[in-house]
Parts: C-alpha cells; sequence; structure tokens
C-alpha cells in the first residue's frame, strides 16, 4: 500500500478538530474490514512510526507534540500544495523532510513580513 499524504494530513486535521484528546478507531487492522477501513488503520500506524500519534490502547490514539508541530507547517492550504510540488520534483520525499520542506516555506511567509529567522 502506498503511503497517502494528503490522508496523513487529513488523520492529524481530524485528531485536532476532537473534543477529546483520543482518536479512537474501531478495528484498526481487521480481518474483512472495508479497505478504507484498512487505509486508515495503516496510515494511523505510519503516524505512530514517526511519532506524530502514539497508540495508547488497541486501536486508540493520541496527537502528539510533533504530529501538532508537523500539522502546523502544512496548515496553509499554499504551503501544502508547494510542499507537495517540492517532494514531487525529487521522486518523493519521507514524512519528517516533507515537515522540513513546509517549514522552510512557512519561513519564507515570515521574512516576507519581515520577520528576521536567521
Amino acid at each position: 500500500m502506498r503511503r497517502d499524504n494528503d490522508l496523513i494530513r487529513s488523520l492529524l486535521f481530524e485528531a485536532e478538530a476532537m473534543d477529546d484528546w483520543l482518536l479512537c478507531e474501531s478495528g484498526t487492522i481487521v480481518i474483512n474490514a472495508d479497505q478504507e477501513d484498512v487505509r486508515r488503520g495503516y496510515h494511523l500506524l505510519l503516524l505512530c512510526d514517526t511519532g506524530l500519534f502514539l497508540e495508547v490502547d488497541e486501536g486508540v490514539f493520541r496527537l502528539m507534540n510533533a504530529g501538532h508541530d508537523w500539522l502546523e507547517a502544512v496548515r496553509d492550504e499554499t504551503v501544502w500544495r508547494k510542499t507537495k510540488e517540492a517532494a514531487g520534483k525529487v521522486g518523493g520525499v519521507g514524512l519528517d523532510l516533507m515537515g522540513s520542506i513546509a517549514t522552510g516555506f512557512v519561513k519564507q511567509k515570515l521574512a516576507e513580513f519581515g520577520v528576521p529567522l536567521d
């Protein structure tokens, strides 16, 4: 299964928007689950692999501080689009580098507002 960075971003937004601090998925990876549930479950586990989510119990996840930071970097639609375009030009990159690319674009925007970062 290919990683879907848009789905990862969507899952982060979903977790952030919840009133509860836990995201519960019934049967994260189960036999006879429909394909969308399998995709979601797989991507939740990828988020755990990168430290953006933590699985606190089977099928129960929480958004980690690193996940909040990554989401802040990719929150703006223009930044996200540019990040995906830049990653695509080199054939794709990992989630850590996606966050770094997005942070670079955010820093560019801040510099345009006269905020020195160096």
